[in-house]
């Protein structure tokens, strides 16, 4: 399992680095510092020291990567969406909202009673390091990078915590915004009127919601590839969604955001 975000090269990526470095390089790779790569310690002929250049050794990497998708990758999806639909370009802009960053602080918290600890990792600091990332200017990770390929992203990194949720009988108040939040934005127009160029290769499995009007939630819900049976099994969740739908259209996004974030801070 790798961690380190790298958005997409760019032509300023590009002039950049021949400006300060005199190389002119077409393919280079921006990150940012952090990084984390953790191995399954089961090689059949030994391996390189690799932990002495701060790789991680595990008997079940599975852990690992399961913590890093529901936190860091589902927290990108968490924020993406409404931020793109607030016109905002960067994710180091969308957490320097104030309701976006409540927001991914708000998901993380639903998310983290659904993992397990690890040795090595305190949750809540591992949130709020997720948080500083995200708010890294110095990368300029685009929201539309983030937002790209939406329906994947939302079965593999929103449904599987959201699912446990609601085994366990928690509440799934953000998740049910975030869902919905992702669902409005696939209208691909934001909150000034701007075209978004909504880039999903699995798109054509929400074309019969889209059809129907973009309001549907239990049709969206009803899509079993991306959602299982979590429309059939939890009537409530359809619900939720669909109350977060209905105030996305109608009242806009901040407006909606503001209504999530106060019903979950008053539990």
């Amino acid at each position: 399992m790798v961690d380190r975000i790298t958005p997409r090269t760019t032509e300023e990526n590009r002039a950049t680095i021949t400006e300060k470095f005199g190389v002119l390089d077409l393919a280079p790779v921006v990150s940012e510092s952090f990084r984390q790569w953790v191995l399954e310690d089961n090689f059949l002929a030994g391996r390189p020291a690799w932990e002495l250049q701060g790789a991680q050794t595990t008997t079940d990497v599975a852990r690992y990567e399961k913590t890093k998708m529901r936190l860091l990758n589902g927290g990108h999806s968490a924020i993406g969406y409404a931020a793109d639909l607030l016109g905002y370009r960067t994710i180091a802009d969308a957490v320097g909202d104030p309701f976006l960053c409540e927001l991914l602080n708000q998901f993380m918290a639903e998310v983290r009673p659904t993992l397990e600890k690890l040795p090595g990792i305190d949750l809540d600091s591992y949130s709020a390091s997720i948080v500083k990332r995200f708010s890294n200017a110095a990368i300029r990770d685009q929201v539309a990078r983030i937002c790209s390929g939406g329906s994947a992203k939302i079965a593999k990194f929103i449904v599987p915590s959201l699912v446990d949720q609601l085994k366990r009988g928690a509440p799934s108040g953000v998740a049910s915004f975030v869902i919905a939040s992702w669902l409005h934005y696939l209208r691909g127009t934001d909150e000034s009127g701007r075209a978004m160029d909504v880039s999903d290769p699995g798109l054509e499995l929400m074309q019969p919601f889209l059809d129907a009007g973009a309001s549907d939630a239990r049709l969206a819900l009803s899509v079993r590839p991306l959602f299982g049976d979590i429309a059939f099994a939890h009537p409530q969740l359809v619900r939720l969604v669909q109350s977060a739908l209905d105030g996305l259209r109608s009242n806009g996004v901040r407006a909606a955001l503001t209504q999530t974030l106060a019903r979950v801070q008053a539990r």
